[in-house]
């Protein structure tokens, strides 16, 4: 909720321009952290399929090394450009 308090000042939105959308009851909240180590074969990787993350809000910090992020915008799939410490944050429905 912290950042979506933050966004909506920044933003200059009602107060409730995105905590409207959850509710206690419903909702939970989770976290993971993943930190995936060094594909020893590479050349040999082709990602994953496309998915959707379960969740309206999803933070990532992506490595520098590792590009190849894209998200559905109107539609079709965008590359993420990688922001060295830099957090990327998507929001999104179930």
């Amino acid at each position: 909720m912290f950042i979506f308090k933050t966004m909506v000042k920044s933003l200059e939105l009602e107060e409730n321009y995105f905590s409207k959308h959850f509710t206690e009851e419903k909702d939970v909240l989770q976290g993971r952290f993943i930190l995936y180590p060094p594909c020893p074969t590479p050349d040999k990787v082709f990602g994953l399929k496309a998915h959707s993350d379960r969740s309206e809000i999803t933070l990532l910090l992506q490595d520098p090394g590792v590009e190849g992020l894209r998200v559905l915008n109107d539609g079709k799939r965008c590359m993420v450009p990688v922001i060295a410490e830099a957090l990327f944050i998507n929001l999104g429905k179930r």
